[in-house]
């Protein structure tokens, strides 16, 4: 009997995911098996139309053509596409979809998850800038990394560690370095055995920083003046109750309030030079907006 019973854990443990890794590679010094492609990039030409953005909303849950997702670990922790309501906060940061990644009580050291956007060239783009909204919870980490493929391998480029974590949707802007006519960007998510680990993503933009015009129109929107040094007139379409809040180019929070007009203005005159986000948030939709305080 006790023979038999140990054949059959060996056998399913032959036969299960933690079997099907037949090679390794090494992170940070730790012996790890090898990604496994979930989407794959095929047949598509790089990307050199900008502004660009990717905010998920192809009514899809699947990973967006030309994109790719990879997970480095068993058990299998992937990105997908969600509706707004899944998750935390239960909502998007724009629109009605966003990506997530979620895993639950694992056991490994490590397990790494990234989405890797498509294929850019960047070689007639004199600046340009990647913007990007995101969660995370505080038992993982969540970075952001560049390949060109001149130089080889991926290059950090901000990273969010544990314990920080996020209460709502927050946004960063990075400038791009060594661009090239064949660029990548990763978004990654670690997460670290024991408890859930949650990450979203949302509203990716490749822009270049100086596309910068008197004043900004999209959706019934208008920001003006944009780049602003003082007052920053905001005008928007319905008289609806909205909670307005203002972040830095790390997601900082710079000031929020609420207002029901149709027109109001924000004093950003002490803010440093850069790039922030204005969101614009009611019960049923969240706008959000890029300027530039000179």
């Amino acid at each position: 009997m006790k023979k038999t019973f140990t054949l059959l854990i060996a056998t399913l443990l032959a036969n299960s995911i933690y079997a099907q890794t037949p090679h390794f590679y090494y992170y940070k010094g730790e012996k790890k098996s090898p990604p496994n492609i979930i989407y794959e990039q095929k047949d598509c030409p790089p990307i050199s139309t900008f502004p660009w953005i990717e905010d998920f909303e192809n009514n899809d849950t699947n990973i967006p053509p030309c994109w790719e997702a990879k997970h480095f670990d068993t058990p299998r922790v992937e990105w997908k596409i969600v509706s707004a309501s899944t998750g935390t906060p239960p909502m998007a940061f724009s629109g009605n979809y966003k990506a997530r990644m979620y895993a639950y009580w694992v056991l490994q050291a490590v397990i790494r998850s990234q989405l890797i956007t498509p294929i850019f060239d960047l070689s007639t783009v004199d600046a340009p800038v990647l913007t990007f909204a995101f969660t995370k919870n505080q038992l993982g980490d969540f970075s952001v990394y560049y390949k060109n493929f001149s130089s080889g391998g991926w290059n950090l480029l901000q990273e969010f560690s544990r314990p920080y974590f996020t209460s709502d949707w927050e946004t960063v802007v990075i400038p791009l370095p060594d661009k090239s006519d064949h660029y990548q960007i990763a978004f990654e998510s670690r997460l670290y055995g024991g408890g859930y680990y949650e990450a979203q993503l949302d509203d990716v933009r490749i822009t270049e920083e100086e596309v910068s015009v008197s004043s900004f129109h999209s959706d019934n929107y208008v920001l003006m003046p944009n780049p602003v040094q003082d007052l920053l007139t905001v005008e928007r379409p319905n008289a609806t109750k909205v909670k307005v809040s203002v972040y830095n180019s790390i997601g900082v929070l710079m000031h929020s309030f609420e207002t029901s007009e149709t027109k109001f203005e924000i004093n950003v005159s002490n803010y440093a030079s850069g790039f922030y986000f204005i969101r614009l948030l009611d019960n049923n939709t969240s706008v959000s907006k890029i300027f530039v305080k000179q």
